[in-house]
């Protein structure tokens, strides 16, 4: 890519891996799954598939990956060979003629091979942590045979079992370079499948075993005995299944299979076939044991088995890797964690929050529609909606409208379908399709567009038929719709897209009939104006619209694009592209557009100034894309490369102005942005240095009245750019209030420079007498209701009665009162006195009580308010009776603590037991 580009290739997003090389390796008990990314390879953690590494991007996409321990080494697409440990990476030299088509390491060899040849390695001095090889060996296979299949035999020094094209199977020493033993299996032909060849190989556990289970391109899988040359049994995929695409060994830990032999551990052949079926096939009973459908979109390309943990990771053509544990009851496997990505080409990409951190993606494959939130800053955060809900496949998404101020209060995405006049709704909180939709009872018109008021409360959705109509969000129920008044329709042909003004204003356009306009008042569903623009294009067909923020483009079939001002009704740019245009996008601000053709190429274009700003041409057709708000970011979607977003920066989004923004014409060649860059290009290097040099860092004042905020810490910029917001804060809400005389001070003085604590004197210790001051206390000699009723004569049962009656007509606050007010501080003050009586009155009153145990929840609030106020005076109290009353008070408490704890034990036993009995 030249420097005249405006954009510059930064990231992708949404690829869990391309399904071209997957590989599983061991590190001590720990897997790790290593999956290619087109130009890209990633390390998962097996057991929670959580991404631990990615390189940086290469020259060009891996086609090939093996790995040894931390080593990694690829076989890229223009057919180099690397090896990685990391970041440190170091090129193999090889001497292949065609192209590589897989790459092993067995024990210290490394081997690649291609359909022709053959080629070992050797070891050679490391550079740094990588592994370097260098060739030692080449085989030449025979002319009458093309290599496909390649597998490296566990427990058989250096052999591996190579399969042909024609299905012939051989036995080759890959030290000595020759053929071993020439397999000849019977195997029966398959009338709905006259396919030859090789599919896939895969090994028993047992190292010391000879079993090996092959996949035959014509659907039959076959277990045989390389040591005998015999084929032990199989059986034929069906013809939906068309052949198997991976197998793999497993055990049955779980005893899922009936197993008469109950000392031995049954085993399973895992077959995963062409059509994204798994089959489990029982190898003691030579029986299929089930077949779980559609476990994948697309062939399932790898099965790879942990044996420690007894679970399967597969992969395949779909951007997703699923683990399974071998272990339930009719399936035999069930999900345990994914990562799914994106399925299939991404038809629309629209901003989801309002930082635009996350995109919601729609894309289709086979006929079939999903829906997927992409984040931009976390990748692992990406994903695709369940769709668990709805019992058939939805159809491709044609349109679609979010609110993010509904996230966490109901459903708040909806999209309409092809050829379909349902319109499904979403939960983005959720991430799946919820049960509700919108539908208009007794109409079945194809709902061809959509959109989320503001306060995303409602829905307004468009239809073939020209039929405007409101829904409900929340409920899903309809409410109204829109029409004129001569007549019961919004516009007399499809409408295409609709727009939200100023909140409460509605725009709708239809172009199959001429283009027809109408802004409407959501309020009152009255018709306020029509717009009927008229632009020079003769028998030119409108196939296209795309709104901003002020402007609306329209783009016809032979490349124009005409851009217009709604509101002011006129025709402010004509732009000649010239070509079948995919999409189009409007800059934020509105001085750019962006539109791409069917030729890969794309146009920005500057609105004011009249002419084009930059001219690119990408590897394949744009057929989506998105320009982010602050118009840095520019989201694209490829047709050759699905479930993958690419992201391109633009170059002068942080300048003050563009100083090489250079205007370019359409006949020039456009800049390749499909070349594939390493992050040491040249290019990117002289222009960066030019850029350093242009905006240097100075530490002096630019202009007067500019804050220079160089070599400043992060902390003290973060604290200028929220000023503000840290002084509304951090206001006080009053003045504060001046103390007119401290209540003490701490004498210090300092000594060796430290604050030193500066003992007082013996006589400055001894308290000064305080001033009299009159009492703002007014005391009463009138004793309260209640200690009257604590210090009365009656018998002990009608006194503590009348006590209780007392406190329970008593407010809150009441309550505090009586029982703060209690006169306990002088008998407790008087150490002397044989029994305080209100302490001994109060003990015996709540004893009474929690022996009886009536009103026990009035009671315990009592006694905790009482202990409260009185509990510290009573604990220095002495006195016998009172410490034998409060001894009694605590056993009778803590008896009762200990038999409810007995009673909801038993309780729970009931409950646990009834559900028990209830699940099974």
């Amino acid at each position: 890519m030249g420097c005249k580009s405006i954009f510059k290739p930064n990231s992708h997003i949404g690829i869990v891996c391309d399904g071209k090389a997957v590989r599983l390796s061991i590190l001590g008990s720990t897997a790790f799954v290593a999956v290619s990314k087109l130009r890209h390879f990633g390390i998962y953690e097996a057991s929670t598939l959580r991404l631990s590494f990615l390189s940086l991007p290469l020259v060009a996409n891996i086609r090939c990956i093996a790995t040894s321990y931390e080593n990694v080494f690829l076989v890229l697409e223009n057919n180099s060979v690397y090896s990685f440990n990391r970041l440190e990476n170091v090129p193999i030299e090889h001497s292949h003629t065609s192209d590589i088509i897989g790459i092993e390491v067995i024990d210290d060899v490394l081997l690649t091979y291609s359909n022709v040849e053959l080629i070992t390695y050797t070891k050679s001095e490391s550079q740094g942590k990588c592994l370097v090889y260098k060739p030692s060996n080449t085989l030449q296979i025979p002319d009458s045979g093309t290599l496909e299949v390649l597998l490296p035999l566990q427990g058989f020094k250096n052999k591996v079992l190579i399969g042909y094209a024609n299905g012939s199977v051989h036995l080759y020493n890959i030290v000595r370079g020759c053929v071993v033993f020439t397999f000849n299996f019977d195997i029966p032909q398959n009338a709905d499948n006259l396919n030859n060849g090789i599919s896939v190989f895969t090994q028993h556990q047992d190292k010391n075993s000879g079993i090996v289970a092959i996949g035959f391109k014509n659907g039959y899988v076959g277990i045989v005995d390389i040591a005998t040359g015999q084929v032990l049994g199989g059986f034929t995929v069906t013809r939906q299944q068309s052949f198997a695409t991976s197998i793999a060994f497993a055990n049955d830990n779980s005893n899922i299979i009936p197993n008469t032999q109950r000392d031995t551990t049954s085993e399973v052949l895992l077959v995963g076939c062409h059509n994204g079926d798994l089959i489990t096939f029982d190898l003691l009973n030579f029986k299929v044991f089930c077949v779980n459908e559609s476990i994948h979109i697309g062939p399932i390309k790898y099965l790879l088995y942990i044996k420690r943990s007894n679970r399967i990771i597969t992969a395949g053509n779909d951007n997703c890797l699923v683990q399974w544990s071998l272990d339930a009851d009719k399936t035999f496997i069930k999900e345990v964690n994914s990562r799914r990505g994106f399925v299939g080409s991404v038809n629309f990409i629209i901003p989801y929050d309002n930082d635009e951190l996350d995109l919601i993606v729609a894309s289709h494959c086979n006929g079939v529609g999903y829906l997927g939130k992409a984040s931009t800053i976390q990748e692992h955060q990406c994903m695709t909606f369940s769709t668990r809900c709805c019992k058939v496949k939805i159809k491709p998404i044609t349109a679609i409208s979010v609110s993010y101020q509904r996230h966490y209060d109901w459903p708040n995405i909806v999209t309409c379908h092809a050829n379909s006049h349902v319109v499904r709704v979403w939960s983005g909180f959720r991430k799946c399709l919820v049960d509700g939709v919108l539908r208009v009872p007794g109409m079945d018109s194809v709902a061809t567009s959509v959109i989320v008021t503001k306060c995303g409360n409602f829905a307004i959705v468009g239809y073939a038929n020209g039929q405007l109509h409101l829904f409900h969000l929340q409920s899903c129920t309809h409410e109204d719709s829109f029409a004129c008044t001569d007549q019961d329709r919004a516009h007399d042909s499809p409408i295409v897209n609709l727009t939200i003004i100023a909140s409460t204003k509605l725009q709708s356009i239809s172009i199959a009939k001429g283009i027809v306009i109408k802004t409407w008042d959501i309020k009152s569903f009255k018709l306020e104006s029509q717009y009927n623009p008229e632009f020079d294009s003769h028998d030119d067909i409108i196939t296209m619209v795309q709104t901003g923020k002020i402007l609306t483009a329209f783009g016809s079939k032979r490349g124009k694009i005409y851009i217009c001002d709604i509101i002011g009704r006129a025709l402010v740019r004509t732009v000649d592209y010239n070509r079948e245009i995919l999409s189009m996008a409007f800059h934020p601000n509105g001085t750019w557009f962006l539109a791409t053709a069917t030729d890969s190429t794309m146009i920005v274009y500057d609105i004011v100034a009249s002419c084009f700003v930059d001219f690119v041409k990408f590897s394949n057709p744009v057929i989506s894309m998105h320009l982010s708000t602050c118009g840095s970011f520019l989201s694209t979607s490829l047709l050759d490369k699905p479930g993958m977003i690419h992201r391109y920066l633009n170059r002068h989004c942080f300048e003050i102005e563009p100083r090489r923004v250079l205007y370019t014409e359409l006949t020039a060649t456009p800049t390749d942005l499909g070349a594939h860059q390493t992050d040491d290009d040249k290019s990117d290097q002289s222009e960066q240095q030019q850029v350093e040099s242009i905006y240097a860092s100075r530490s002096d004042t630019i202009e007067a009245g500019l804050l220079t905020l160089s070599g400043l810490a992060s902390g003290k910029l973060q604290n200028i750019l929220l000023l503000d917001e840290i002084k509304s804060a951090s206001k006080p809400l009053e003045p504060p209030r001046v103390q007119n005389e401290l209540p003490f001070f701490i004498p210090t003085t300092y000594k060796d420079n430290q604050l030193v604590f500066l003992e007082p004197q013996t006589a400055e210790i001894e308290p000064k007498p305080a001033a009299s001051r009159p009492s703002m206390i007014r005391t009463s000699k009138t004793r309260d209701a209640f200690d009257e009723l604590v210090s009365s004569t009656e018998p002990n049962e009608i006194k503590f009665k009348a006590m209780l009656t007392h406190l329970a007509n008593q407010t809150p606050a009441g309550i505090h009162l009586a029982l703060s007010l209690l006169d306990i501080e002088n008998e407790v003050c008087c150490m002397h006195l044989q029994k305080p009586q209100a302490i001994l009155t109060m003990l015996r009153f709540f004893e009474y009580y929690i022996t009886t145990r009536s009103n026990s929840d009035l009671v315990q609030v009592l006694l905790n308010v009482f202990l409260k106020y009185h509990g510290e005076a009573i604990s220095r109290n002495v006195n016998p009776e009172i410490c034998s009353t409060l001894s009694r008070i605590s056993n009778l408490q803590s008896g009762d603590a200990e038999m409810l704890q007995e009673h909801f034990e038993s309780i729970s036993c009931y409950i646990k037991f009834y559900s028990h009995l209830q699940m099974e």
